[in-house]
This record gives structure tokens, C-alpha cells and sequence, in this order.
């Protein structure tokens, strides 16, 4: 009796760690998938639009949302895992050969954690660590020191698919949103572009905001 008490309670933890896994698993799926026409004789953009929404609910069911782009190739966002993996083997919609993959940006987010204990860490074997929690990139804000040098910090900047937390080991850490520094031009000190596309008049970055300092210099 205790024997099978005992077996009965290890298959029940190893089917609620599988169950675990399968939703952590489940949750790190691509979004936002974009297909593509194989033969521009037969796209997908020539058809009607019912005709096309029809082929997507037979094969893929429901989508969140459904567009076209401007260069003819259609933006899904799925609603769930399996969709995820059904829209990823689409090879043909209403007679039109196609092919699929994840978008390229819309996917993944940044965002920021402070973690002392992962400063001496390889960042290598961090992200190998933190790839099945959605992790895809991690890097290290580094400052520089007295002797002209840089060193690390406990800031890291991580691109990642959809975690609100991170497990570091025993460690559970926030992850914060990531806002990053605004684009300057150092010509006329104006935000939004580069020094390379600036087109207006070279600014001192100490007096450009003291029109009255400025006029004194001219």
C-alpha cells in the first residue's frame, strides 16, 4: 500500500511538472506571423477578401487579426500555440502556394532586470539558462570607470517574448519595461534624427538652450 501510495504520488508530480512545462512552452509562441505568395501568378493578394478569410478559418481557424500588406503578403496574429504551429506548415490557401514565418520584429519585447549575482556570470550559459523562459538576447549596461575602462553593472537589457518575471535560479526578478535613450543629433541638438540626416545649423550642445548666451558669442 505504501509502495503504490508512493508511485502514485511521483507520477503525480512528474505529470504537473510536464504540465508545467507545456504551458511555459506554450506561452513563448509567436504571435505575429507573415505569409507569403510562392507564385506571383497565383498570390494571395488577387483574391476577394471573403474568398481569403474562408481559406484562413478552414485551415487555420479564427484569427485575432488578419492583414494585408502593402507588398502582398498577409500579417496573421494567431491566437494560440497551435495556431502558432499550423500557420508556421501553411503551404497553400484557396489554390495559392505559400510559405510562412514569424515577423521579424513584432514578436519580442525589451525590457530591463538588476541582478547583482549575474554580473560575473557567462553570458552564454545565462541566456542558455534563460532561453526556455522566452529569452532570445541578454546584455549587460556597462559603465566607465576612473582608469578610462568600462565595467559591468547589475543592469542587463534582455529582448524576450512575454515574461513579467524571470526565475535567475532561486531568484524571481521583475522585468521593467525598457525605454531607450532618445535618438540626438549633435549638430543642432535636436532629437528625433542623427548627425549623418541633420540639415539645420551647428549648435554649441552647452549654449544651444541659452539664446541669450548664444547672441552674446555671435
Amino acid at each position: 500500500m505504501a509502495s503504490s501510495s508512493i508511485s502514485e504520488s511521483l507520477s503525480t508530480l512528474v505529470c504537473q511538472n510536464m504540465d508545467t512545462e507545456d504551458t511555459a512552452e506554450s506561452s513563448h509562441y509567436d504571435r505575429w506571423l507573415v505569409v507569403h505568395s510562392v507564385d506571383s501568378d497565383h498570390s494571395i493578394s488577387k483574391l476577394s477578401p471573403f474568398i481569403l478569410d474562408k481559406a484562413i478559418r478552414s485551415a487555420v481557424g479564427t484569427m485575432k487579426t488578419v492583414r494585408l500588406l502593402r507588398n502582398g503578403h498577409l500579417l496573421l496574429e494567431v491566437a494560440s500555440a497551435v495556431q502558432s504551429r499550423i500557420v508556421n506548415k501553411l503551404d497553400n490557401l484557396a489554390g495559392c502556394p505559400v510559405t510562412a514565418s514569424p515577423h521579424r520584429t513584432l514578436n519580442t519585447s525589451k525590457g530591463v532586470i538588476r541582478c547583482a549575482q549575474l554580473v560575473d556570470c557567462d553570458e552564454d550559459e545565462t541566456l542558455r539558462e534563460l532561453k526556455p523562459q522566452g529569452v532570445s538576447a541578454i546584455y549587460n549596461i556597462t559603465v566607465k570607470d576612473n582608469s578610462g575602462g568600462s565595467g559591468n553593472t547589475s543592469t542587463f537589457i534582455i529582448t524576450f517574448k512575454t515574461p513579467k518575471y524571470l526565475h535567475i535560479g532561486y531568484l524571481r526578478l521583475p522585468v521593467s519595461t525598457y525605454i531607450p535613450n532618445p535618438l540626438r543629433c549633435f549638430n543642432c541638438q535636436k532629437f528625433g534624427h542623427g548627425k549623418n540626416a541633420c540639415r539645420g545649423r551647428d549648435l554649441c550642445q552647452v549654449w544651444s538652450g541659452w539664446p541669450h548666451q548664444q547672441s552674446l558669442h555671435e
